[in-house]
């Protein structure tokens, strides 16, 4: 496990004894996020100095150091293939980079806002970004083009994205209280999923979060189960920026739970 912290380190525990197996020191401010390539070898560190750090998991020793950005690095991790590292910076950009030599191959420019997240598709030819400017992003991850804009009807920062385990579809979490689903071929969006919408959770934990009785917290479950696969079905297809056919499908939704729950 690794941590990370504003005194400028981050730290490797072991998960056994919780005991600290080495401490990652070098940033000059804090660090923002950490995260392993897939074979645990290499760990990637993001700090507000501006730069990202490669090290060697096991030791902790430093490899590389990710220097460029003009503004604080707030997340950064690697390709599938662990051969690059994204980094997403509050200087309105990405940036990828080489994960050996620590070189710069592509810089990700047209956001206009500070950028919260970015992260790689699974088979490693794309990239997603998040941004304060309303919008995510998705890049061509060799030539650092832009390949879409996933813009409205979102109306606030997008704090964070992430692809689906197959690539083919991208997930946004927004100020505006919202996430959506959205195709990452066609621009289509697939989803909208209200993120206070809590009905979608187990009955159990309802029970035991929220206090709701075992017949509330049921009923519950059950209209997520029966209304959400409706309405994605109703949304599947609809071109991005429909606002008439995703209220449309958003006023029945709501019909179908307050109905059953």
């Amino acid at each position: 496990m690794v941590t990370v912290s504003d005194d400028k380190t981050a730290r490797i525990w072991s998960v056994f004894t919780g005991q600290p197996a080495a401490t990652l020191t070098g940033h000059t401010a804090g660090t923002t996020a950490a995260s392993f390539n897939q074979s645990v070898t290499r760990l990637v560190t993001a700090s507000l100095d501006h730069s990202a750090r490669i090290w060697n998991a096991f030791t902790g020793q430093p490899i590389t150091a990710l220097t460029g950005h003009k503004a604080g690095v707030v997340v950064a991790s690697f390709s599938p293939d662990g051969t690059r590292v994204v980094t997403a910076s509050l200087d309105h950009t990405a940036r990828i980079w080489n994960a050996v030599t620590g070189q710069p191959v592509a810089i990700l420019t047209g956001h206009t806002g500070k950028v919260f997240a970015a992260s790689f598709s699974p088979d490693g030819t794309l990239v997603v970004t998040a941004s304060e400017d309303q919008t995510a992003r998705i890049w061509n991850a060799l030539t650092g083009q832009p390949v879409a804009t996933l813009t409205k009807p979102m109306m606030g920062w997008v704090m964070a994205t992430s692809f689906s385990p197959d690539g083919t579809q991208v997930l946004t979490a927004s100020l505006d209280e919202t996430v959506r689903i959205w195709s990452s071929d066609d621009q289509y969006l697939q989803g909208l999923i209200r993120a206070q919408n809590s009905r979608c959770l187990g009955a159990e934990f309802r029970q035991s979060t929220f206090g709701e009785s075992i017949v509330e917290a049921e009923g519950h479950e059950s209209a997520c189960k029966t209304c959400v696969p409706k309405f994605l079905a109703q949304l599947k297809g609809v071109p991005a920026g429909d606002s008439k056919a995703y209220i449309a499908a958003w006023r029945e939704y709501r019909e179908c739970l307050d109905a059953r729950s």
